[in-house]
């Protein structure tokens, strides 16, 4: 026969393992809460500086910019005139990956304020 006081210990004994249950559950929700406000504040961000050396400066600019850690991503080569009064510069497109907001050489870098005046 089933008495009062066993109903009791059923009931407090439920209860407990509710509570377990329920701070468990809340623990993995702000863990996931956690991971996904992490990952979203580290997004990778990368700077782009574009530079037109001329021929005879290519090779030095490009060993230049590879030392400061910039990755050419395009190079175009461009004529301004024509005949003996043309010029010639590459028109090269680097990028560099940002590392906790420190600048890792010393050329120009767009900011999100200089790409959205122009």
């Amino acid at each position: 026969m089933i008495n009062e006081h066993t109903l009791i210990d059923a009931q407090s004994s439920l209860n407990k393992r509710l509570t377990v249950l329920i701070a468990v559950a809340v623990f993995v929700a702000g863990l996931q809460i956690f991971q996904a406000i992490t990952r979203a504040w580290s997004v990778t961000r990368y700077e782009y500086t574009i530079v037109g050396p001329p021929d005879e400066e290519l090779a030095a600019q490009l060993q230049t910019l590879g030392q400061a850690g910039w990755e050419l991503i395009s190079a175009r080569r461009a004529t301004n005139g024509a005949g003996e009064r043309a010029t010639a510069k590459y028109e090269m497109i680097s990028n560099v990956l940002l590392e906790l907001g420190h600048h890792r050489s010393q050329f120009h870098r767009v900011q999100d304020d200089d790409r959205s005046e122009a």
